[in-house]
């Protein structure tokens, strides 16, 4: 094997168009451009420890490395790690390098365990993985909706069912305009309905704050296509579903759909999707995608009924570096 040259990431509007071409030919079937990324990281709460390497060999970047504590699932000893290498250059050893010096940048911060993803039919990355203890314990489907053969006739009834109870469907620009209590009142909301979504590890419930910062003020929030169910009679908020505009492509990504526990049962979410269908179909984008656990069948069950196709399946496997001294319960 050639030798490796480790640098840190530097922050720089260069190191992020770096990182964004590796990603791109890593995985090019989920591209992200620099300014996603760097937007992204600059939304990231300040106490979450976090840090990125670039590999170099024979004078080429070739892959990259880093590790980050979970803001969405936050411990302090607990974190996700990413390890990338160029395709071509696969196989020859640099993914271990950097790897290695991955968990020995980590030592300092006392990791009791590290969480990765990888994707079902990349089988090299699955050795890669497995040689190193990680075991799998959560799988995640990513479904795509060909918008344009979608057929909403069948679903008529359907979609206005939530009118029978009561429940109104807005967009997230006419209730910012109307009701002064929005910003608090979709983050109360939200969080709610997100308890109960099946996660590889204990989710920490966004601060206030941080909602605002991560979703509010976020370039990628289509207000046309943020939609929030409403009880007519108290002006409740009672669900969700939103999507998001992608800067590689012309595909839009489903963020979350979810409902109050106490409206569920009510038609709301398969309302919600139909709508946001209704949008993607007027704005022209060909494919809404989105991600559920293989054990999240209520949404899988909507998501099926609306024609949605199954794509490989995403691995969360995780690594037990030694054991954890608060005895909090491990998934």
């Amino acid at each position: 094997m050639n030798k490796l040259d480790i640098r840190l990431f530097d922050g720089s509007d260069a190191d992020y168009e770096i990182l964004s071409q590796l990603r791109n030919k890593i995985n090019p079937d989920n591209q992200a451009t620099p300014e996603e990324i760097k937007d992204w990281d600059s939304r990231i709460d300040a106490k979450i420890k976090k840090c990125k390497w670039i590999g170099i060999a024979d004078g080429e970047t070739i892959g990259s490395a880093s590790y980050s504590q979970m803001m969405w699932a936050y411990h302090p000893q607990k974190f996700h790690i990413h390890v990338g290498v160029l395709p071509e250059r696969q196989g020859e050893g640099f993914g271990k390098v950097l790897y290695d010096h991955l968990l020995e940048a980590m030592t300092p911060l006392d990791p009791i365990s590290v969480r990765t993803e990888i994707r079902e039919d990349w089988t090299r990355s699955a050795r890669f993985v497995q040689d190193r203890g990680f075991i799998e314990d959560f799988r995640t489907w990513e479904s795509r909706l060909d918008v344009n053969a979608f057929d909403p006739a069948p679903f008529t009834e359907l979609r206005d069912k939530p009118l029978t109870h009561g429940i109104v469907i807005k967009t997230y620009r006419q209730l910012k305009a109307e009701d002064p209590g929005f910003a608090r009142k979709l983050w109360e909301m939200d969080n709610t309905a997100s308890l109960d979504v099946p996660t590889p590890e204990p989710m920490t419930p966004f601060s206030f704050e941080n909602y605002h910062r991560m979703v509010m003020e976020n370039p990628s929030l289509l207000e046309d296509a943020f939609l929030i169910a409403v009880n007519e009679a108290d002006g409740e908020y009672a669900g969700l579903s939103a999507l998001w505009k992608r800067e590689s492509d012309d595909h839009l990504d489903t963020g979350f759909t979810g409902v109050h526990p106490k409206y569920r049962r009510m038609g709301i979410a398969m309302a919600l999707k139909l709508r946001v269908i209704a949008y993607a179909k007027s704005v022209g984008s060909p494919v809404i995608r989105t991600d559920n656990a293989t054990t999240n069948r209520p949404m899988l069950s909507i998501n099926e009924a609306l024609g949605y196709q199954k794509q490989p399946v995403w691995i969360s496997l995780r690594k037990t570096i030694k054991e954890d001294p608060t005895g909090e319960a491990k998934k």
